[in-house]
């Protein structure tokens, strides 16, 4: 059995591109090195999911699954990461919490440093301050092969002991033609956006700050009402250039602390959230199907959207090779369902059985 999957596997490996010598030795494709196949477990992934899931034996969990409370930071994370993704056009990044001493060092005003004594990673153990140093490492990357982009996280930050949730924003052009195209009003624009779908409509105010490493003129602290929710900077030649950017490029960042957010006076007397209970059920579940391979599906995804216990539906995998049939493609989706935290396996199942049936009717079949 071993030997008939390692076969299977090495086959799988090769399809996709993968070069493997005698020894099992992988090496990956230009196309997704070194950002997507970083560790072994990529690898694994890759085998797991033409071989498909359902073939890999389920181990249950170690420790005991708890829900997080909903609250009023959660509600707003959401609506900040929809905001900046459908309405900005805005691409969202993951960062790790962590980062070295020598990024940490760069950026001194944060003096204060939190260091771990015993780190997963010894070559970061500094509980991060600020997104920066972070994102001025993925700009560097991207700027070898883009001219423009606008990205984000959110995440914890750790500023004078105190863990804050924050969301950090960073644009890049490469140059711009003229001074209305300047990237910090873009970014001004794009936090009017934020503040409206958060009906934040106090007085914003840009108060000017003197710190070494942002442009001298483009730089200062955000208040709304009077009261500080963060900074926006455009980043110094200097620092672009010890980041192996463009000196000459157009960096501008922004970074606020949800709470600080949260305790402004904002349009309503009372707050009413998207959610009406304390503690809601969001899933998400996957369905495959095989179609005929010049199927036009939009309709399909249309009828299955409209079911009222579906809010929310994605593609995320469209395939042609073995283990699909001639003339047939696999399409597979994701299903978001949002319920009161009473929902069981048996009443999942029935809305599954919905949108099966629903796909059943195009002639859609059930790829398991």
């Amino acid at each position: 059995m071993i030997d008939n999957f390692s076969e299977k596997a090495k086959s799988i490996l090769t399809a996709l591109g993968f070069k493997i010598n005698d020894k099992f030795t992988i090496t990956a494709p230009i196309w997704r090195w070194p950002d997507d196949m970083t560790i072994p477990e990529d690898i694994t992934e890759e085998v797991a999911r033409i071989w498909w899931y359902e073939e890999i034996d389920s181990i249950p969990s170690k420790v005991p699954l708890v829900n997080q409370r909903f609250d009023g930071e959660v509600e707003m994370m959401r609506v900040i990461e929809e905001t900046l993704v459908q309405k900005c056009n805005l691409t969202q990044v993951e960062t790790y919490p962590r980062i070295s001493e020598k990024m940490a060092n760069e950026f001194n005003s944060w003096s204060d440093f939190l260091e771990l004594q015993n780190p997963v990673n010894p070559n970061c153990p500094i509980l991060r301050p600020t997104f920066l140093p972070q994102f001025l490492q993925i700009a560097a990357k991207n700027a070898k092969f883009f001219d423009s982009f606008w990205i984000f996280d959110t995440g914890k930050l750790w500023i004078d002991d105190d863990e804050q949730l924050s969301t950090g924003i960073l644009l890049y052009n490469k140059s711009i033609n003229s001074r209305a195209e300047d990237t910090l009003l873009e970014l001004k624009g794009i936090l009017n956006i934020v503040f409206s779908s958060l009906n934040i409509y106090g007085e914003i105010e840009y108060k000017i700050t003197k710190l070494d490493y942002f442009h001298p003129k483009k730089q200062g602290e955000i208040l709304i009402n009077n009261k500080k929710v963060w900074q926006i900077w455009s980043i110094h030649p200097s620092i672009l250039k010890s980041n192996k950017l463009p000196e000459n490029a157009n960096v501008c960042f922004v970074e606020f602390c949800l709470k600080n957010l949260e305790n402004i006076n904002i349009k309503q007397d009372t707050k009413t959230w998207k959610y009406e209970t304390e503690q809601d059920q969001i899933l998400w579940r996957d369905l495959s199907f095989l179609v005929d391979e010049k199927s036009d599906f939009s309709s399909l995804l249309s009828s299955i959207s409209s079911l009222p216990e579906v809010q929310d539906l994605e593609v995320f995998d469209i395939y042609q090779w073995e283990n699909v049939p001639v003339w047939k493609k696999s399409i597979s989706l994701k299903i978001k369902i949002i319920w009161d935290g009473t929902m069981t396996s048996e009443a999942i199942w029935e809305i599954m059985d919905k949108a099966i049936k629903t796909a059943q009717k195009s002639w859609w079949e059930l790829r398991w």
